[in-house]
């Protein structure tokens, strides 16, 4: 069975003056909500094999807080690609750069990652709804390998809205 977390970055300060979308870093209260995340996680005996995030500093952020609070060695793998993806774009990324593990923490954006959890177990857009800052979404699949994820495969297991 293959395990898909989905984490929409923490909260992120405001764009400001010349700041650059990309260059947003998590506010006080964001970190604290990475930091939450990752210490549920370590509570559960949840552990990510991988981790793919968006080259966005807020979304490397939430995932090093997630990262360091859940005890993971885990290296982050970051993709551009996930910097405002949609979901076939995200799907796509699974198939080519999740191969060899069971478990994966995926960390990127509204509205791609609600799109996407959506697209994998509803076939409908009402995860959407749910998916604010920090929201945590997991997703399992009988499938044997990410190169057969595809929509309608998976069921939803958990959502943590922040």
């Amino acid at each position: 069975m293959k395990s898909l977390l989905l984490l929409r970055h923490a909260e992120a300060i405001a764009i400001s003056g010349t700041m650059k979308d990309l260059a947003r870093p998590l506010s006080a209260r964001g970190l604290a909500q990475a930091q939450a995340l990752g210490a549920w996680l370590r509570e559960h005996a949840w552990v990510a094999e991988r981790i793919l995030c968006s080259s966005a500093v807020r979304a490397q952020q939430s995932a090093e807080a997630v990262r360091v609070a859940a005890g993971w060695k885990t290296r982050l793998s970051v993709r551009e690609k996930l910097y405002n993806a949609e979901a076939g774009a995200m799907i796509d990324l699974l198939r080519n750069d999740a191969a060899d593990v069971d478990s994966l923490l995926l960390v990127a954006h509204a509205p791609g990652i609600a799109a996407l959890a959506s697209a994998l177990t509803t076939h409908r857009a009402d995860l959407l709804l749910v998916c604010e800052a920090a929201t945590l979404i997991e997703v399992v699949s009988d499938i044997a390998s990410w190169a057969d994820i595809a929509q309608g495969c998976a069921r939803l297991r958990l959502v943590l809205p922040s």
